[in-house]
């Protein structure tokens, strides 16, 4: 399996959310336009009749890093070849993220629809919406009182180094912490230190009460 980069609810998450807060309102000073307030991972914000939650946010590296590690002779020995067995690439100057996302509806039932969700650039203030390339919501009703779970997961530029997701239906932006990428930096030499199934938990680790 692919490494991971995992961001959880918890200690360190305010500050990172105050920090891109601070930048994402320095691109609205001097204008009319207000910024839009901002929730961390594992914060509840409105959304329609009820809550929307990311419980998780998990950064993917590029699936064909696990080629590399493959002995291609060995392959060949088997009769099969390294293209018929290569996976979906991320395409260069992108990320992959998928998120577990929470939906609750509460005052009333609550239309669900995968093309509510996209992620932005929060340091831009009108700009590109991305919809996710993958998605395990389907389209429907929530009944009052009840919660769906699901995942979505999305490509966006690598030189978005503030990303927001962002739900119709809700004033609030949900920042998504990244880690800073040089999007014209040579990214196609992978380190093979690690197990490729390895995990990396990053600083944003559940807190305690």
């Amino acid at each position: 399996m692919p490494k991971l980069r995992v961001w959880l609810a918890g200690v360190g998450v305010a500050a990172s959310v105050a920090a891109a807060s601070a930048v994402v309102t320095s691109r609205f000073a001097g204008s009319s336009t207000k910024g839009p307030a901002m929730a961390a991972i594992g914060e509840p914000i409105p959304a329609k009749s009820g809550l929307l939650i990311v419980d998780l946010l998990t950064e993917l590296d590029d699936p064909m890093a696990m080629m590399h590690d493959m002995n291609s002779k060995g392959f060949a020995a088997s009769g099969m070849s390294m293209s018929a067995m290569s996976p979906d690439p991320i395409p260069a100057g992108m990320r992959r993220l998928r998120l577990d996302v929470r939906l609750t509806a509460e005052s009333e039932s609550m239309t669900t629809r995968a093309s509510d969700f996209e992620i932005v650039d929060g340091l831009v203030p009108v700009g590109d919406a991305i919809s996710p390339r993958h998605t395990q919501l389907g389209d429907g009703v929530l009944p009052v009182g009840s919660t769906l779970a699901g995942l979505l997961e999305f490509e966006i530029p690598l030189e978005w180094t503030h990303p927001m997701l962002r739900f119709n239906g809700s004033d609030q932006l949900v920042h998504l912490p990244v880690e800073t990428v040089d999007p014209a930096a040579d990214h196609s030499d992978h380190d093979h230190s690690e197990p490729s199934d390895s995990t990396h938990p990053v600083a944003h680790e559940t807190g305690a009460g």
